[in-house]
């Protein structure tokens, strides 16, 4: 019979059967090690690795739980549960309390866990209380509020005894690939932002979006370039394999092991691979840059193309990208939508780049903006985005009525971005309708912020914003009133937050402004007025002259520049104090 062409089994198959020998995968860790694995190997460990989770009692169509970082071994994992039938839902623990994951788990309803042996690992470390039975390959596991979880399997590398995780794949012997996958089959799943009381929420793609997804992504030129840099975990919607598909490598840091010195690595892989084109977070990239001026003739660029995806983009920000790279390509793009549009230029036209230019819709994309009464508005017009594209996310994961609010009648996606469309097509998107915080490729609810730093006991009200940034777009910011008579300082405020995160992932949430207030302007209702104080911070931080109407209020500012340059805690008063 078999397997249905739409589906991305199907791409897979096909691909192991027209380029067997390209390298599938390259990756490298911090000592330099180079690891490669070749297509055809790859799809037999991936077909291997079905095979035991079907002997497990996997079954198509569930949920099967990831928190391996970026390597080689999660990639075999996440397409090898594919290859099963299975759903991959690669996540990670962000906070402490694994509240994140836990709310995942519980939506889907996971049986299973697949995650590293190594024991700073934040799952082992997290579920070992709730251990009943297990070895080195897995644990059984008794936790109350998840009653469908059982087991967490472990991957494993050498050492101590150990057989990896790849070598044992590249010993067994049974095979496995569910032949009756179709198009309507949920292929991936990606976490987003969730909601102000809940965490995340997971978005899910069928393999016929999937496939329809890597197609469009063709004209973003990827497939023109031998191998790709690719630095983003699977769990976002932009590690859809459509480089793979094309026959691309895709060459990655190896995130196994904590990596001390990040950007010296991307540097060491750009420089021993010959990367021409790199799929890289800027603030990532700028620290690259930062080496590379160092070490290169910074005079020639070290690109040829640079994609930034998933983030608002302003001149500035190129502007800091001109020399580095030839070409730009910046894509605009969502967990729900997926990629749909495209802005292509050389970096020397950067200088008629305008802020927030999404580009041109993508293949299958269709976009309009609305009023706040749903009518079309003309080009030109700000209001609510709405879209229609070949990579629509199914429906939210352990949610199935969730999403059916978020579409029209006639099927357009609602999105919370402001836009404007103009006459030749170009898509501008430059903020949200909601209050939430776009940093880097994260979003943030404020409120999240905001329990973290409510603990501290010299603080009598907080409020968390979105604060404009040259590179992240949005830095988080912490507004604050202290009780009468205490003392805070930003460093106990950052520090606050920094304890409720994993280690090695407080990049997600960078505090990087910490304002203290006597009072906060309200709303008639009592409650803060945070679109006024959106603009009272933004105008502080930019250092514009204030607008006298606020000039009444009465706060200070910790100020970056002089705790960077003289490294002590400077407190400037920017108005006189009542």
């Amino acid at each position: 019979m078999g397997l249905a062409k739409n589906t991305f089994t199907y791409r897979l198959d096909k691909l192991r059967k027209e380029n067997p020998n390209f390298e599938a995968f390259v990756s490298y860790d911090e000592k330099g090690q180079r690891q490669s694995i070749k297509f055809s190997e790859f799809y037999q460990l991936c077909s291997r690795f079905a095979y035991i989770l079907r002997q497990k009692g996997v079954t198509p169509g569930e949920y099967v739980t990831t928190l391996l970082p970026l390597s080689i071994e999660c990639a075999v994992v996440t397409y090898g549960i594919i290859l099963a039938g299975a759903v991959p839902a690669s996540l990670e623990i962000t906070f402490k309390d694994a509240e994140g994951l836990l709310q995942c788990m519980e939506k889907i309803k996971s049986r299973f866990m697949f995650t590293r042996d190594e024991p700073y690992d934040e799952a082992i470390q997290f579920f070992h209380p709730y251990k009943t039975s297990g070895q080195d390959n897995g644990w059984t596991v008794d936790f109350k509020r998840l009653p469908h979880f059982k087991k967490i399997m472990f991957a494993a590398r050498c050492g101590g005894g150990k057989v990896s995780f790849l070598d044992m794949l590249r010993k067994s012997q049974g095979e496995y690939i569910y032949e009756d996958v179709d198009e309507h089959m949920i292929c991936f799943l990606h976490f987003t932002t969730g909601t102000p009381t809940d965490y995340l929420k997971m978005t899910e793609l069928t393999h016929g979006t999937v496939v329809q997804y890597c197609e469009s992504l063709t004209k973003t030129n990827s497939d023109n370039f031998p191998k790709v840099l690719y630095t983003n975990p699977f769990f976002w919607t932009s590690s859809i394999p459509y480089d793979t598909l094309q026959g691309v490598t895709r060459v990655i840091p190896d995130k196994w092991a904590p990596i001390q010195d990040y950007p010296a690595l991307l540097y060491q892989i750009i420089k021993k691979e010959k990367i021409e084109y790199a799929d890289i977070q800027p603030v990532d990239a700028l620290d690259v840059m930062a080496i590379w001026s160092q070490k290169d003739d910074a005079s020639k660029p070290l690109l040829k193309l640079h994609t930034i995806m998933g983030m608002p983009t302003t001149l500035p920000m190129l502007k800091q990208f001109q020399t580095w790279t030839e070409n730009i390509n910046l894509i605009y793009g969502s967990h729900e939508c997926g990629a749909n549009h495209l802005n292509q230029f050389p970096s020397s036209q950067i200088d008629n780049f305008k802020d927030f230019d999404c580009g041109l819709p993508l293949p299958g994309t269709q976009a309009k903006v609305v009023d706040e009464n749903m009518k079309e508005v003309p080009h030109g017009v700000r209001g609510r985005l709405l879209l229609k594209t070949a990579g629509t996310f199914r429906d939210y994961s352990g949610e199935p009525h969730r999403a059916s609010n978020l579409f029209d009648k006639d099927g357009w996606f609602i999105t919370n971005d402001r836009a404007i469309i103009t006459e030749d097509k170009h898509l501008f998107v430059g903020g949200r309708i909601d209050s939430i915080i776009l940093h880097g490729e994260y979003m943030i609810y404020p409120v999240w912020i905001e329990d973290m730093v409510k603990p501290l006991s010299e603080v009598d009200k907080v409020v968390a914003l979105p604060v404009n940034d040259s590179v992240l777009f949005h830095a988080v910011g912490v507004c604050i009133i202290k009780k009468r008579g205490c003392t805070l300082t930003k460093e106990k405020v950052i520090q606050q937050v920094d304890s409720f995160i994993v280690p090695q992932k407080e990049f997600i949430f960078r505090v990087k402004h910490v304002l203290f207030f006597d009072n906060f302007p309200l709303k008639e209702d009592g409650e803060v007025d945070r679109s006024k104080m959106f603009d009272m911070v933004n105008e502080m931080v930019e250092g514009k002259k204030m607008n006298v109407e606020l000039a009444s209020l009465k706060f200070i500012i910790i100020d970056e520049l002089a705790l960077s340059v003289i490294k002590t805690s400077v407190v400037i008063p920017l108005f006189e104090q009542c």
